[in-house]
Formats: structure tokens, C-alpha cells, sequence
């Protein structure tokens, strides 16, 4: 049973800020030029909460919670509320969409209780990361990403019946996306919305390192509280909800880089690759482009220097021998993921680069974007591009249901949810 609740949200003063200047994207995101311009934007951008650039940043990040709250440049809300959240973008195919979300707090639970399941292995670094955060701050300054079901899209309906007009806050962010929120404070309606998901499963989409992290502050809280009842808010993480089911749901795919491996490894691939896969030419970036567009289950493709400045554009499509696979006892619907077959077949047993080496990254880079993958062959950054197509959200919620995770970075669910629009108090109502 899943226990979703409205909380008294801490959030930012209007009177002594601009919302255009304090929010900021994910920690996970931000690289140390957009670090420093996140700072130098404004003395009380998010970003001071979530990734403190000094090197006590777990001190100063509690000092300023408290001072800025002290202050008034935070607030917390009177009343209990749930945080409607829309946001309005444009696909890369020119559409504009609005994926329609809440933010709310959610009971932690052990995945083991089948509650909320994760898709994505985790990393003890970025676990520890936070964690220290938690114990210092004793807030939760960025949501995590939830997925449930609605196929018959209630709750928005719910939702949209009772919201104001006007959002308390309108921003447009660093992916040019336009994010607006509202407090939902409808009795009636929020008991509504609660009972909805006693009977629901939740789906991780984004934020696995930060709920592991609340579940593990969770337990230490409980075990240092000799009063502890369970509905203490150390029991609760913040998430974002969005409806699996809506179709405004977008899922980008992310690409795979390969870099610094001997020389003999790389040139041994192309010997290899027709012991699992069809191989297909291609005369052009474009000719690839469509190749994968086609969304046919086991294609990517594969983007190589050639002689002098040209590349070489391959397109790969898995011949559907799972026998080839490193691990044997995954089950099909992991199996059939592209980016296992990659990471199984192509990572692990032809270019022999291990778990270990793939979660520390060693080998690999990831990236979001077709152009920046091509271009950093162009630019002898890397040796091989592998072009992926999105992996499906159905896949997704079977593989999660199966007990087992994806390699890591299998989903991009855009836009991003941003820092700054509320907090929670661990240690509030």
C-alpha cells in the first residue's frame, strides 16, 4: 500500500526573491561551469541547498536551511498541501506538450515490499553523497520522479477541477521548459487522491540514490527515536508524481560512448558483431537516423572514425539469440531491452568492459543528445557512439515487476523536474 500525503511545504519567499533566479536543475545534471553560474545567478539559488560549492558543504548547507528560514527568504506553509505541477515544453519533433504532475510526500518502504520499485542499480558514492546531506540538513531539497497508473486520467481530472487560476509560481528553466505550481489544499479532493494510491504500485523513473537514501535516514531515525510511530515526517520523501498512462509522457533515449580501450579490442568488433547482429551500411548520418527511427526492437546504431575526417555509420539489429548474452539467467523482458542486448552482447563480451567498470563509468560516457554523441567521435573524444532508440515505459514497469534493474541510464524522462519549487522538512508536519 502506498501512502501519499500533502505536507507543509517550505518555500521560497516572493517578496524577497525571483523565482527565475533561484531555481536550478537536479545535482546529478550539473557540471562545474553551470555549477558556478548557478551561484553567481543568485546568493540563494537552490543550488547553495542541494550542492554547496565549499568544501564543508554539508555544514554550510544546513547553516544556510536554517538561516534562510530565519530569515524569511523561506517559508513554510500553513496548511498541508499537495503541489500541482505542470510543465510545458517542445518535443524534438516541434510539438508542444504539457506532462501534467503533483509533488507530495511518499511513505519510504524497503523495495522488498513490493511498493515502490526501482529500475536502476545504484551507486554507494552517490548514496553516501547524500545521506551526509540528510543527517546535516534533515530536508529534502529535490523530489524524486514517481510513475503510477491511471488509464482513465482521474486523478488530473480530480485535480484540475479545484485548482486556482492562477500558480503561485511561473518559471522557465534552464531547458527552456515553463513550469508552473499550484497548492492544492482541497480537503475532499486530497482524501480523494490518498485513497487512489492505497492499492497502487509506484514506479522509480528518476532519483533511485535519494530515495535509497531516504529509506536508509529513515531507519536511522527510527532507531535513535525511542518515540518513533511511524508517521513521523523523517518517514517520507518528497516525489513528483506523473500518470505513466498520459500520453504527454516523453522518454528520450541516452547513447553510449565507448573510450580508451586498447586498440586491438576495438578493431576485433567489427569481426564480431555479425555472430549476433544483421549489420546494414549506411552512406550518411540521415540514412542511420532512419534506420533507428523505425523503433524496431534490437536496432541501434553504431558511429565510428573512418579514413581522414569521414565516419562510418553502421546500423546493428540483433538477431534475437539470446544465447550470446554474458548473464543467462536475466529474464525476457530484460533480455529483449536494447540497451541490455548492448551492454550484454557488445559491452561486456566483445569489448570486455565489466559491470564494475560500466557503473564507474572507465570506459563509458553517456550522453543525451544524437549531435553531441556524433561530434565527440568527430572530435576523437571517443572511439565508438552507440545511437539508441528510448526505451518504452511499459518495459519499464515489466522489468520492474520482474525483481530486476536495467543498466544504468536506460530512461531520460523530459523534461527534467527542477530544484527550488518546494522543500520538506524531516523534521516538520
Amino acid at each position: 500500500m502506498a501512502i501519499v500525503q500533502p505536507f507543509r511545504g517550505v518555500v521560497y519567499n516572493p517578496i524577497r526573491v525571483d523565482y527565475e533566479a533561484i531555481t536550478c536543475p537536479p545535482y546529478d545534471v550539473v557540471n562545474p561551469t553551470l555549477h558556478q553560474s548557478l551561484y553567481d545567478r543568485h546568493p540563494q539559488n537552490a543550488i547553495r541547498l542541494e550542492l554547496p560549492m565549499e568544501e564543508n558543504r554539508y555544514d554550510i548547507a544546513a547553516e544556510r536551511w536554517t538561516q534562510w528560514r530565519q530569515q524569511q527568504v523561506l517559508l513554510t506553509d500553513e496548511r498541508p498541501a499537495i503541489y500541482l505541477y505542470d510543465q510545458t515544453f517542445t518535443t524534438k519533433d516541434g510539438k508542444e506538450v504539457t506532462r501534467k504532475g503533483f509533488i507530495a510526500r511518499l511513505k519510504t518502504e524497503p523495495f522488498s515490499a513490493q511498493v515502490v520499485m526501482p529500475h536502476e542499480r545504484t551507486l554507494p558514492k552517490a548514496k553516501s553523497d547524500r545521506l551526509n546531506l540528510f543527517r546535516k540538513t534533515a530536508a529534502n531539497f529535490s523530489p524524486i520522479f514517481v510513475l503510477y497508473r491511471d488509464p482513465s486520467l482521474s486523478l488530473d481530472e480530480w485535480m484540475s477541477e479545484t485548482r486556482d487560476d492562477l500558480p503561485f509560481m511561473e518559471v522557465v528553466d534552464y531547458q527552456g521548459t515553463t513550469n508552473r505550481i499550484w497548492r492544492l489544499k482541497n480537503a475532499a479532493v486530497l482524501d480523494r487522491i490518498q485513497a487512489y494510491f492505497t492499492d497502487q504500485k509506484l514506479y522509480i523513473a528518476d532519483g533511485h540514490h535519494r530515495y535509497e537514501t531516504a529509506l536508509a535516514y529513515a531507519e536511522e531515525r527510527a532507531s535513535a527515536n525511542p518515540a518513533h510511530t511511524g508517521s513521523e515526517a523523517y518517514n517520507f520523501v518528497m516525489a513528483y508524481f506523473t500518470n505513466m498512462d498520459d500520453p504527454d509522457l516523453v522518454v528520450y533515449p541516452t547513447h553510449r560512448l565507448v573510450h580508451s580501450l586498447p586498440v586491438p579490442v576495438i578493431t576485433s568488433l567489427a569481426g564480431r558483431l555479425e555472430e549476433a547482429f544483421a549489420v546494414y551500411e549506411f552512406g550518411s548520418e540521415n540514412d542511420l537516423k532512419g534506420f533507428i527511427r523505425q523503433r524496431k526492437t534490437g536496432r541501434f546504431g553504431l558511429v565510428q572514425p573512418a579514413k581522414g575526417e569521414t565516419l562510418r555509420f553502421s546500423g546493428l539489429e540483433f538477431r534475437g539469440d539470446f544465447s550470446h548474452f554474458e548473464d543467462q539467467n536475466l529474464p525476457t523482458d530484460l533480455k529483449e531491452l536494447d540497451v541490455s542486448v548492448l551492454h550484454q552482447i557488445i559491452l561486456r563480451k566483445y569489448l570486455g568492459i565489466t559491470q564494475e567498470a560500466q557503473d564507474m563509468q572507465t570506459n563509458l560516457i553517456y550522453s543525451k543528445d544524437w549531435d553531441e554523441s556524433v561530434g565527440m567521435i568527430r572530435n576523437g573524444k571517443a572511439e565508438m557512439a552507440f545511437l539508441m532508440n528510448p526505451t518504452p515505459v511499459s518495459s519499464v514497469v515489466n522489468v520492474c515487476n520482474s525483481g530486476h534493474v536495467m543498466p544504468q541510464k536506460s530512461t531520460f524522462f523530459y523534461p527534467k523536474v527542477i530544484t527550488g519549487i518546494v522543500f520538506h522538512d524531516l523534521n516538520g508536519r
